[in-house]
């Protein structure tokens, strides 16, 4: 049953996957790997609380597994547990020292917690066990970059990009970088070749316009236009699709206002976000914030504690998010990225 679940999953078939690991599950109850196995297709169909179960029973049956511990760290991690996750963590480290994914996961727990020296280590560990992985490439030059190491970072995306051209992500990073070392032109360069690449993708012409707006090769008004056009374009790819809300006219009703950013974390936006969260007047008003970045830290929590309604978009798509909006019938949507970081601007355009 386990074969056939594991065929089923390499077919892309994760719900099929998912019956054939219960029934191996109900066959044999105390077989720590069926468990573990029906936690990674639970996890691929996005059920996080059956994986987080089904972990925790494979770590009851044997607590030596590296990977269940790998698993249920993982998936802690990204529901913001970090002491626990890091714990687990660790422990899939002792018992499989060469193990480069849990590393990097190690590391995105240290780096939530604002440790980067040692989310960097843990980056340089998996690195030499796996020097051509270009997705830890992109998350050491992220750290790099936090600590204040542009250089290096460079280094490392162009690295990242020569192992995989098509590693979109790195261009957009890359171009970030350059900018920050004020290298404006290659910044502009290397986000028009990835553009090349993908003529129709939105998010790389996104950090060219933001890119633009430090370049003295273009007029104002010529970059307008070009901020214009991207505007008709995004709107036509992503059309207004709800109805107009609505809502009670009653001026005494309270107006819901939501703040959309991939930045609730230790950063400009969210360290002048919270003052205005907590001088928001909630006699008149809630705030409900979308946070569509990965990153948690204390800082998180500080914007997290000041919002009436907080809710996790990081894994939505566009559309889901567009739609979670809609439901929570907001009147007032502040977008706080634009073309700078996790931009959502698709979600604005819906």
């Amino acid at each position: 049953m386990i074969a056939e679940g594991i065929r089923a999953e390499s077919s892309g078939n994760p719900q099929e996957a998912c019956e054939q690991y219960r029934m191996a599950v109900r066959a044999a109850p105390r077989y720590a790997r069926a468990h573990l196995n029906l936690g990674i297709g639970l996890q691929a169909v996005g059920d996080a609380e059956g994986a987080l179960r089904s972990y925790e029973a494979a770590l009851a049956l044997d607590p030596d597994d590296a990977f269940a511990n790998y698993n249920l760290g993982n998936l802690l991690y990204a529901r913001g547990e970090l002491a626990r996750a890091e714990r687990l963590l660790c422990s899939a480290l002792e018992r499989k020292p060469e193990f480069p994914e849990a590393q990097v996961a190690l590391s995105n727990v240290h780096e939530s917690k604002g440790n980067l020296p040692a989310a960097l280590a843990a980056l340089e560990l998996a690195l030499r066990l796996r020097p051509d992985w270009a997705g830890a490439l992109f998350n050491y030059a992220v750290v790099l970059r936090k600590l204040g190491r542009l250089a290096d970072a460079e280094a490392a995306l162009r690295h990242a990009i020569e192992i995989d051209p098509r590693f979109f992500a790195a261009y957009r990073n890359l171009g970030t970088v350059l900018l920050g070392q004020s290298c404006v032109d290659e910044a502009v360069e290397i986000l028009r070749a990835r553009q090349k690449l993908d003529p129709d993708g939105f998010d790389q012409e996104s950090g060219e316009l933001f890119a633009l707006n430090f370049s003295e090769k273009i007029s104002g008004d010529a970059l307008f236009s070009r901020h214009e056009a991207f505007g008709a374009r995004l709107e036509k790819a992503h059309p207004s699709r709800f109805e107009p809300f609505r809502d009670s006219r009653d001026p005494e009703r309270r107006l819901r206002i939501g703040y959309v950013s991939g930045d609730f974390y230790f950063h400009p936006v969210a360290l002048f976000a919270i003052p205005l969260l907590e001088r928001h007047d909630r006699s008149v008003c809630q705030v409900y914030c979308y946070s569509a970045g990965a990153a948690t830290d204390e800082v998180t929590r500080q914007v997290r504690s000041r919002a009436d309604v907080w809710r996790d978009a990081a894994s939505m798509s566009d559309a889901s998010l567009a739609e979670t909006i809609n439901r929570d019938g907001i009147d007032i949507l502040v977008d706080l990225s634009g073309h700078s970081g996790v931009s959502r601007l698709a979600v604005f355009a819906q």
